[in-house]
């Protein structure tokens, strides 16, 4: 087992505290924060130490002045190492869910176990391993099985190398195993690889979202399931792409139901391509949207929450300019998530991995951020959002004709200073210049017909509004 000693930092002075680093200054192996979980009293953070190296998962509870509360739980197993997957409470029951991990035949595969822990007041009330063999070899897959808890029933999704899906109770016992794999994508080709990256379920369906490889090219699709896992129909999301789509969450708001799928590299290696698509999941399919979350390739997007009348998005924003590490990244979208506007910050003045892996509303202007830095620490944050811009919409009736065909009139009923950007919806800024005028007016002619985002920057206080070209 590692041996960890924890510096707290405060980067701020004593007295201040919206803001603090815990840095590891000793360890062995490679730690990270991977989950965090918010309470209406605590934040607990889990930190993943070692994977595939035997060793452990540390959690812990700090107050809202990010203070340490009790004890460190080492979530540790003699004779395997441990991922976690899934963190909640059952009434003030902590729940953790995960796998642990034992080598086999070689050391770059292993068996992978589910696990259920339950902790009340930090001690340990309740352990289950279920022993079920999925044997995976890192030649073929280099992620853990994923987890997904749904409706009181435990979803694991593997590969070894075929794709299947173990459903179990809440306790981590063993209820059923299938095969997820079905041949109608692949007509007869044949296929090299295969894997998975997430199953859901959405109006009393479960959707398995798979990939397979024919040579060099990858065919993103998806199954349909009842509950009982007995296949209904496929069909495809992308065909012939040349690199896997590697991360998926599912979002669910506005009575609708979304998932943001896509690729994220810790460096940049392909440009022009979206970083995390959204697909809808309709009664016709999955759908694209042709929208997607961050502002550059490839940019992470770790939490999406409803903030007032928008959504604020947070995660990782990786500059074109910055290719040993990335910032930590706070997006405003509109209620149909669109774009507005994002801010970055670092927490460190160093070229390393700066990340939000989650985020608490506490009131209309304010949120705590969780994150990490690299495998050095973690960070806490406390952000008045209505301090770092002033942001407010521009009146409708002060933009006009809209929509229009050629030319719009925008109107600020003053002469200051402005400073005008035009943006697609996905940020891409399309036009800015500068002007005096009260009315400025604006030829749309040239543009694709569509809706376009025009921000305003007067002094420190920023405009935001869209049009439509017809």
């Amino acid at each position: 087992m590692s041996y960890i000693i924890f510096i707290i930092i405060n980067i701020l002075s004593a007295q201040n505290t919206d803001e603090k680093i815990i840095l590891k200054e000793h360890f062995t192996q490679f730690a990270e924060i991977k989950k965090v979980e918010f309470t209406e009293e605590f934040i607990y953070t889990v930190e993943l130490s070692s994977l595939y190296l035997h060793d452990s998962l540390l959690i812990r509870k700090f107050d809202y002045d990010f203070n340490q509360i009790g004890k460190t739980i080492n979530v540790s197993y003699d004779e395997y190492g441990v991922d976690i997957n899934e963190v909640y409470f059952d009434g003030d029951t902590l729940v953790l869910i995960g796998h642990v991990i034992g080598k086999w035949d070689s050391p770059l595969k292993y068996d992978f176990h589910l696990f259920v822990r339950k902790y009340l007041d930090g001690e340990l009330i309740y352990d289950n391993i279920a022993l079920n063999n999925l044997r995976i070899s890192t030649y073929y897959n280099t992620i853990t099985p994923r987890i997904y808890y749904i409706n009181n029933n435990i979803f694991s999704i593997f590969r070894n190398p075929y794709i299947g899906v173990i459903k179990y109770d809440i306790g981590g016992n063993i209820i059923k195993i299938d095969t997820l794999i079905n041949d109608s994508i692949s007509n007869g080709e044949s296929v090299g690889a295969i894997g998975a990256y997430g199953i859901i379920e959405n109006n009393d369906l479960l959707y398995c979202f798979l990939y397979k490889k024919n040579s060099d090219k990858f065919t993103h699709f998806y199954n349909i399931y009842n509950k009982n896992f007995e296949f209904i129909e496929s069909d495809t999301i992308y065909k012939n792409k040349t690199v896997s789509l590697t991360e998926f969450d599912l979002l669910n708001f506005n009575n609708r139901t979304y998932i943001s799928y896509g690729e994220y590299f810790h460096s940049a290696r392909l440009k022009n391509v979206p970083s995390r698509e959204l697909f809808e999941i309709t009664e016709d399919g999955v759908i694209p949207t042709n929208k997607k979350l961050g502002i550059n390739y490839p940019d992470r997007i770790n939490s999406l929450k409803k903030f007032n009348d928008k959504f604020i998005a947070v995660g990782s924003y990786h500059s074109t300019e910055r290719t040993g590490g990335s910032f930590a990244l706070i997006q405003l979208l509109d209620e149909d998530l669109n774009p507005i506007d994002f801010y970055t910050f670092e927490i460190l003045e160093e070229n390393s991995q700066q990340e939000i892996i989650d985020f608490k509303i506490l009131n209309e202007n304010e949120i705590i951020v969780v994150g990490k830095i690299s495998a050095k620490g973690m960070f806490f944050k406390k952000i008045d959002l209505s301090k770092l811009n002033v942001i407010k919409e521009l009146n409708v009736k002060n933009l006009y004709p809209n929509p229009s065909s050629d030319i719009i009139n925008i109107n600020y009923e003053n002469l200051n200073t402005k400073e005008i950007q035009i943006f697609d919806l996905n940020l891409n800024k399309i036009d800015e210049f500068v002007s005096f005028d009260s009315i400025v007016i604006y030829d749309v002619s040239g543009y694709n017909v569509g809706t376009y985002i025009i921000k305003t920057t007067i002094d420190n206080e920023i405009i935001w509004n869209k049009f439509i070209k017809k």
